[in-house]
């Protein structure tokens, strides 16, 4: 498949349909726009240009259709008119407001839904599975917004995500505080245990969490349910297991170890760069293998024992890190003034990364395409490669320093234009500067 047919595999046709009718209902209904009507091309049109805007980066959304040398993106101008942009914008709505979910982002909740469908539609393909977090920028007010101190995104909404190993997200759940979670339960159990639940057959899977999400009972607890877990665990949250104290662990030479299990849960200390505690309730310790790491006072990489146990956590985890680098790399930059409106952004741009991800599996490393050109021809695709006359109108100024520089300027003839200086009308150009002017004017 090309990656345009693969990404609308992720954001499908009924979605844009759905968009579509939400933009005609909120203009029409809501903001008293009668002559409003939308159609599934331009939406794809709208969201080719913002996806555009993640690797074209530039300062202000108007500079997309500025004809200056300097500016512009001719894509851009051949796709849609800026006022034609601007009023999809202005009408892009997801949710009807008068049939709202009990959610803090229910105006957004939609999409979700639909995306999270859409992952799942080939079922879970991978063996191992990771859990975390994902930060989605944003800095006014909303009751779901987040402060995570001592993170890269600190001020924004807050997704869990369930993702492969390489970075293919299978769900995402937009973080609203406590709801819907019963007040015993943890909010790293009350996660995990949901997201899990979305898995079919979860004895083929293999899930990893950090110690955000860990604890003795919780690994106990997917035992009985069968599903296999590993994570990282804080010294509180180890059931009463007896290690080392870490004072003395961390006199121990690097790559030391210790274990204990209770026959339901194992819990592996480890020494490395720091101390790490794992907890698995189906992994084994041995056989324990070789790698090679820094270690103070050698120039030179030396050999470290590693359990098993922390070789397959180390492989296991880290998919949604991956995703989320994958994100942050092109990230639309065209901006909205709606609270819901990086949020609407994010899904379109987790469907791409995913899109890829299935590009890249479909194909050998020397023939998948890169990130960058993935997003190319997806933004390609979605604009469908449309010639649009652009239809008049103001052309950006020339700079003073090639306009008075007094080097190459000649009149030439061209087509009737309306003068740069007194607005009339003339058939004349200055050969430099590209602007219809009298030859008077041109003097001037």
């Amino acid at each position: 498949m090309s990656p345009i047919e693969l990404s609308d595999t992720i954001f499908m046709q009924q979605m844009f349909k759905a968009l579509r009718q939400q933009f005609e209902l909120y203009a029409n209904r809501d903001s008293n726009f009668p002559g409003f009507s939308a159609t599934v091309d331009g939406i794809r049109y709208f969201m080719g240009i913002l996806l555009l805007s993640g690797y074209y980066c530039l300062p202000r959304e108007r500079d997309y259709w500025s004809t200056a040398d300097d500016f512009g993106c001719s894509l851009v101008i051949k796709t849609m008119s800026r006022s034609k942009f601007q009023e999809l914008k202005r009408f892009c709505h997801i949710a009807d407001n008068q049939a709202l979910a009990e959610s803090r982002v229910a105006k957004v909740k939609p999409l979700y839904d639909g995306l999270n469908n859409s992952l799942m539609q080939f079922g879970v393909f991978d063996h191992k599975l990771s859990i975390d977090e994902s930060m989605v920028p944003y800095y006014g007010h909303h009751s779901a917004k987040m402060f995570i101190r001592g993170k890269p995104i600190r001020f924004g909404y807050k997704i869990w995500m369930l993702c492969s190993s390489d970075g293919y997200p299978y769900q995402a759940t937009i973080y609203c505080g406590k709801v819907d979670r019963p007040d015993h339960v943890g909010l790293g159990e009350h996660v995990v245990t949901s997201l899990a639940n979305c898995i079919p057959n979860k004895e083929q899977h293999e899930l990893y969490f950090d110690n955000f999400f860990t604890s003795h009972s919780l690994l106990s607890k997917f035992r009985d349910d069968g599903i296999k877990a590993t994570g990282t665990v804080r010294d509180r949250h180890l059931g009463g297991a007896s290690l080392p104290d870490k004072k003395k662990f961390r006199k121990m030479a690097r790559g030391s170890y210790e274990h204990v299990s209770d026959g339901r849960v194992t819990v592996v200390r480890w020494s490395a760069n720091n101390l790490v505690t794992c907890v698995s309730n189906f992994d084994h310790v041995f056989p324990v293998k070789t790698v090679q790491r820094r270690v103070a006072g050698n120039t030179d990489k030396v050999p470290v024992s590693q359990q098993l146990t922390i070789a397959n956590y180390i492989r296991g985890m880290g998919g949604v890190d991956l995703m989320n680098r994958l994100l942050s790399a092109y990230r639309p930059r065209i901006k909205g003034k709606k609270w819901w409106w990086n949020l609407f952004v994010n899904a379109l741009n987790i469907a791409v990364v995913a899109a890829w991800k299935l590009h890249c599996r479909a194909h050998l490393p020397s023939e998948a395409l890169s990130h960058l050109n993935f997003r190319r021809e997806v933004v390609h695709g979605l604009t469908l490669g449309i010639s649009r006359q652009r239809l008049g109108g103001p052309t950006a100024s020339v700079s003073l320093c090639v306009r008075y520089d007094g080097v190459e300027h000649y009149l030439t003839s061209t087509t009737q234009g309306r003068c740069a200086y007194c607005r009339s009308n003339t058939r004349k150009m200055c050969s430099k500067c590209e602007k219809c002017l009298h030859e008077l004017c041109f003097h001037t």
